[in-house]
């Protein structure tokens, strides 16, 4: 089969790779010229598996690719989808952070799965990532018409060596992931600690107590009785030595996808915990962690 990934970061070039090292054909839709030179001389994977390889490479996706991924940041989400030039009957996949990604793809493509993943993956460079955590992936639909092709999916990813399961309410999956990722992702990015400190540290296990709260509250409200922390604890655990992505975009003075994970419980919550913890994390996009 024949994958077309938009967006060689770090989960991108992650699941490219593993399909590739699968025997799939892969190519990678870059952002623009610079990251399509980088990429076309091959890319690598370091950590749990080692491997390297040559990927195809455009700017375009111009058909003939069984599935489609997008794997961006959210906040180019739109940018990704002008990027599809022709399609027909591809399953397009969105496998990234936050709220809101479906709804953008869906006003182009007709059919579109949802996955979330705590896969750990680190960019080390433009071309280079590690592979440091397989954790759980979840693939999923809002359409009822989808399930033959969620559990394929689930297939491929079990095939090149990650834990996959088939949401039953991906809706709520993704909604519990964007809550864990405003724990974790903004504690970590405010507090420039790994996941693990936030376990470790009895001042900042009690501050994510309270932010898994107010988060919970939100989901309370929505119909979904959640224990966030509970979940939130698990992941920090699984993932102790892992720098969250949003640490790392601070790190190298990105803009973080926190407007997409936490920003949506802001909204809906009216919380000043939730607000404050949100502004702590906008202020760090711009003054980055100290040495």
């Amino acid at each position: 089969m024949k994958f077309s990934i938009i967006g060689p970061g770090a989960i991108g070039i992650l699941i490219g790779s593993l399909l590739h090292r699968a025997g799939h054909e892969v190519e990678f839709v870059c952002k623009n010229l610079d990251q399509m030179e980088s990429v076309r001389k091959g890319v690598k994977v370091v950590g749990l598996v080692d491997y390297e390889f040559i990927p195809e490479t455009n700017l375009h996706y111009e058909g003939n690719s069984d599935y489609i991924f997008i794997t961006v940041k959210s906040y180019d989400t739109e940018s990704a989808v002008k990027k599809i030039k022709k399609v027909s009957d591809e399953i397009v996949l969105t496998l990234q952070n936050g709220i809101g990604n479906y709804e953008i793809i869906k006003k182009k493509v007709r059919r579109v799965l949802i996955g979330i993943t705590s896969c750990g993956s680190t960019k080390l460079s433009d071309t280079t990532i590690r592979f440091v955590g397989k954790g759980i992936t979840k693939i999923g639909s809002l359409e009822k018409d989808m399930e033959n092709e969620v559990n394929k999916i689930v297939e491929i990813f079990r095939g090149i060596g990650l834990p996959t399961a088939k949401s039953e309410d991906i809706y709520r999956d993704l909604w519990l992931k964007a809550a864990v990722n405003s724990v974790i992702n903004s504690l970590t990015s405010i507090f420039c600690v790994k996941n693990g400190e936030l376990i470790r540290n009895n001042y900042l296990r009690d501050v994510m107590k309270i932010l898994a709260d107010e988060c919970e509250k939100v989901l309370c409200g929505m119909g979904y009785n959640i224990n966030v922390y509970d979940e939130a604890y698990k992941i920090a655990e699984d993932t102790s030595e892992n720098f969250s992505s949003t640490l790392q975009d601070i790190l190298r003075g990105r803009r973080t996808e926190v407007d997409y994970f936490l920003k949506p419980f802001v909204d809906r919550g009216n919380s000043p915990i939730l607000k404050i913890i949100y502004n702590m994390v906008k202020y760090r996009e711009g003054a980055k962690c100290p040495e």
